[in-house]
């Protein structure tokens, strides 16, 4: 993969993937930047959740599993870098909350961004929510 970023003004930038998709990066105000995106910190938190969604759907597919509706809540804490992942799982579905308990634990496994947390063992929790 080959990123490429341009600064556009002060510290507002935008990041390409090299695919065609770009992402605007900035800081806060109180940071001197002007908001207008999100902070290159917050994406890694915002990948996550993005990377536990999409492997979760694949994973259940595989297992037959009907998701009617997903909706993951990722709270991190945040310290010099993010010190614990704590997520909530709200679902609908037809599986039973063990089969869905199941699917999960595999997508922590196979979710590339996930992974990279565990390296750094940064620890996880979550909540499983029957919808």
């Amino acid at each position: 993969m080959k990123c490429t970023y341009k600064l556009i003004d002060g510290y507002l930038s935008e990041v390409d993937n090299g695919r065609g998709h770009s992402v605007l990066m900035d800081l806060p105000t109180e940071a001197g930047g002007t908001d207008k995106a999100p902070k290159a910190f917050e994406y890694l938190a915002m990948a996550l959740n993005g990377c536990i969604g999409t492997i979760f759907v694949d994973v259940a597919r595989k297992m037959r599993i009907d998701v009617q509706e997903l909706k993951i809540e990722l709270n991190a804490e945040v310290g010099d870098t993010i010190d614990s992942i704590d997520y909530k799982f709200y679902i609908k579905t037809n599986a039973t909350p063990a089969k869905v308990e199941k699917c999960l634990d595999t997508t922590e496994r196979y979710c590339p961004v996930g992974l990279l947390f565990h390296k750094a063992n940064v620890p996880f929790t979550h909540e499983i929510v029957m919808l």
